[in-house]
């Protein structure tokens, strides 16, 4: 497996990686148990070896976002409805921002740096928060289809700035909730 593979799958072509077209979309963002089994048909195998350290494709801008796609995304597909689909959030976090440290973003097109930035969205601290919005900003920026994430990164940002964390997360990480957070997620948009 490379991470071209894992690029070509989720992404689509390269030609499309500026504008993702809207079946591509479409797969993202649907909850499909079929998408998610054909994922963990495809790729269970190397979402446990680069989850390990087995596999690492960061040198390059590309290789990098392979490890963020496989570790912050399929396992999102994969591990749905477990506190399991976390478990490689941190990996993937430093993995983006050593990508963008390395101003490794500067090389991708833009459906690319959209993923690179999600583990800075998905951080359960603000200093990521900020980051993120400041890097989908720039990104709607030059690619106005993208806009609406900067919505989705502020809300992120506002829990995060609320709670210290996502409430939503708490009961699939054993973790206990506030009376307060209890009241949220009684609120529509509490959860992604």
């Amino acid at each position: 497996m490379t991470s071209d593979e894992v690029l070509e799958f989720w992404l689509g072509p390269s030609s499309e990686r500026g504008q993702p077209t809207g079946s591509v979309q479409g797969r993202w963002w649907k909850k499909s148990d079929s998408f998610d089994a054909e994922i963990q048909q495809r790729f269970g195998g190397t979402i446990s070896k680069v989850g390990a350290g087995e596999i690492d494709w960061s040198g390059d801008a590309r290789g990098a976002l392979g490890m963020v796609i496989v570790l912050d995304q399929f396992t999102r597909n994969t591990r749905r409805g477990t506190g399991l689909m976390y478990e490689f959030d941190m990996r993937a976090h430093r993995i983006a921002v050593h990508a963008l440290d390395a101003d490794q973003d500067a090389a991708l097109a833009f459906g690319e740096r959209y993923f690179l930035y999600m583990p800075l969205m998905h951080a359960e601290d603000i200093a990521s928060q900020d980051r993120g919005i400041e890097c989908f900003t720039k990104l709607a920026g030059e690619a106005p289809h993208f806009a609406a994430v900067v919505k989705y990164a502020h809300q992120h940002r506002d829990i995060v700035a609320r709670f210290g964390r996502f409430p939503h997360r708490n009961e699939l990480l054993d973790r206990e909730s506030s009376p307060e957070e209890i009241e949220f997620l009684k609120e529509p948009g509490s959860s992604f």
